[in-house]
């Protein structure tokens, strides 16, 4: 039996970006906090991919739907407003960002058809609509 493989060490600790240069000491290692935590997911999980977290000021794109945005995640990049970075709520949104991307979700789905329906239901179970009756 061999042992379980490890990820990617992490990276190191020089600023990458422009951004992550200009963050305050607080906000290093809040951000440092982010990698480890991150890390620590990827071994648990036991994902075959390494997840990259970086700093980028995601209200200042020209992008609206990004304006009040704190974290951002994309083809195995997480990327972290600054503002959000030693803000109270941050532990919870990189822990509920990771849940969504890479949680595991069992499909029982055997055709196309099916598959829409089991997310058709599962969007609904995580999409409160408070209009509905509770005896419908």
């Amino acid at each position: 039996m061999t042992a379980p493989s490890t990820p990617a060490a992490p990276a190191p600790q020089i600023p990458a970006s422009p951004a992550e240069a200009s963050l305050t000491p607080v906000q290093r290692q809040a951000l440092a906090d982010i990698r480890q935590f991150v890390n620590g997911f990827v071994i648990e999980y036991r994902l075959p991919t390494t997840i990259e977290v970086g700093v980028m000021a995601l209200g200042s794109t020209k992008l609206t739907s990004l304006a009040n945005v704190g974290v951002s995640h994309s083809l195995g990049r997480l990327l972290v407003d600054p503002g959000l970075l030693g803000a109270p709520i941050q532990d919870a949104l990189i822990a509920k960002m990771l849940a969504l991307q890479y949680g595991r979700r069992t499909l029982t789905a055997t055709s196309l058809e099916d598959y829409e329906r089991q997310r058709r239901q599962e969007s609904s179970r995580r999409t409160p609509r408070p209009w509905r009756s509770s005896f419908e």
